[in-house]
């Protein structure tokens, strides 16, 4: 990954961390959620043993998507620390500066 992407990475998860109040990645996780629990519904009902399987499959699926978003959202959030002490650290530097 280069050194571009992983500024503008830090810079998206700061946005989403600080000025967000609907987080994207929780819309998904919400979805692939709803996604499971009907999977499950559906394969707790099912008469046949086929279909029982390929839904739980289906679920199973559906839960490693969740599990790779709340990666995906614990990088950003790493991210957005890493950022924040960044701008902390430049500013006290500054103010540092200014004072010398």
């Amino acid at each position: 990954m280069s050194a571009f992407q992983r500024i503008q990475d830090v810079l998206e998860a700061l946005k989403w961390a600080l000025f967000s109040d609907q987080d994207p990645i929780q819309e998904r996780i919400d979805a692939c959620k709803s996604s499971v629990y009907e999977c499950v519904r559906k394969a707790r009902d099912a008469r046949r043993i086929s279909l029982r399987e390929s839904l739980r499959d289906q679920a199973r699926i559906e839960l490693k998507q969740i599990e790779k978003l709340e990666t995906e959202r614990l990088r950003l959030l790493w991210y957005s620390l890493i950022g924040l002490s960044i701008c902390f650290g430049l500013i006290l530097w500054i103010t540092l500066l200014a004072l010398v």
